[in-house]
């Protein structure tokens, strides 16, 4: 039976990731990238020779608000070795905001301790936008819902005096009811069939 050697073995690996569609790292734990394939630089605008072997290179790569949060986790996951998954935002090299959810697993020395983080990263920046439209919507819709009172089903109403009998059974004139049953306001005057009788 045949063995692969440790560089056929690096070789079959760079292949394999560099055919993946999603961004791939290994990382060290002071956040050195060890490791990138070919989505990774795509989605980063950075080249491989830009991004490996520099300490703290992942922290630049991440939107300064969500920094503190990326470490605290990166820190839990080299301590605990937890697998885990966090979202957070990223920047790319010309600039742009980028949503990303991160999948970490870990690997150990002989020793036990954990000493690489291998991480598959996917762009949620569609998904993430269109949650933020969606709630932007429904905000909307609340706050109109809000300020909007209809006046529905069967009202009561006087045949003679044309008060209207209110949820209570009291009657009460008509603008009084639906100024409180609506949003409508009313401004008093006379129509021309009452105005002669005003001018007697």
């Amino acid at each position: 039976m045949s063995s692969i050697s440790a560089f056929d073995s690096a070789q079959l690996f760079a292949e394999f990731a560099d055919h993946v569609s999603e961004s791939f790292c290994v990382m060290s734990p002071d956040g050195t990238l060890l490791y990138v394939n070919h989505a990774f630089e795509l989605n980063t605008g950075y080249s491989s020779a830009q991004l490996l072997n520099r300490p703290g290179i992942i922290f630049e790569l991440v939107h300064p608000d969500d920094v503190t949060r990326v470490q605290a986790a990166l820190k839990q996951y080299f301590v605990e070795g937890v697998p885990n998954e966090l979202e957070f935002r990223t920047r790319t090299k010309d600039g742009r905001t980028r949503w990303v959810r991160e999948r970490t697993r870990s690997t150990r020395d002989a020793s036990g301790r954990i000493e690489k983080l291998f991480t598959i990263i996917t762009d949620e920046t569609v998904r993430k936008t269109q949650e933020a439209e969606r709630e932007r919507l429904i905000e909307q819709l609340q706050a109109s819902l809000s300020k909007v009172r209809l006046l529905s089903g069967l009202i009561p109403i006087c045949a003679h005096c044309k008060k209207v009998r209110n949820d209570q059974g009291y009657w009460e004139q008509v603008e009084n009811y639906i100024r409180d049953h609506s949003q409508a306001e009313f401004s008093h005057g006379l129509c021309p069939g009452c105005l002669p009788l005003f001018k007697r």
